[in-house]
C-alpha cells in the first residue's frame, strides 16, 4: 500500500504516531490545518476510500489534561446526534488511548 506521510509538526508527529495502526494505515496525512491550546487538526486522505467514504478527512488530535477526555467524548457524541445535517461534517471514527500521556482523537469528514 501507498506510505503514510507524516503531519508537519513534532508534536503532531508525537501524536499521530501514537494513533492505533488501523487509522494510520488507512490515512495520508496531507497537511496541518491548525494549532491551538486544546490540540491540532491535520487534513489527511483516505488511502483505498469506500464508496461511501470520504475521501479528504479533518482528523483533531489533543493530548488531554485532566477533565478534557470528557469533553472530546462530549464533542464527537455531539456530533452523532446531528446526524446528516447539511454543512455539518459527519463523525467517522473517535477514540481515547490513556498510556504514553493519552491521546484523543476525532475523524470527520473535511468540509470545504
Amino acid at each position: 500500500g501507498k506510505r503514510i506521510g507524516p503531519p508537519s509538526s513534532q508534536d503532531s508527529r508525537e501524536m499521530w504516531g501514537l494513533l492505533p495502526a488501523e487509522i494510520t494505515r488507512s490515512y495520508r496525512v496531507v497537511k496541518e490545518l491548525g494549532r491551538g491550546t486544546y490540540g491540532t487538526v491535520l487534513m489527511a486522505e483516505r488511502v483505498d476510500p469506500g464508496e461511501d467514504e470520504a475521501l479528504l478527512v479533518a482528523i483533531k488530535l489533543c493530548r488531554p489534561q485532566p477533565g478534557e477526555m470528557p469533553l472530546m467524548a462530549k464533542e464527537g457524541l455531539a456530533m452523532t446526534r446531528l446526524g446528516d445535517v447539511k454543512n455539518c461534517a459527519k463523525l467517522i471514527d473517535m477514540g481515547c488511548i490513556a498510556h504514553q500521556g493519552g491521546l484523543c482523537w476525532i475523524i470527520m469528514e473535511h468540509l470545504v
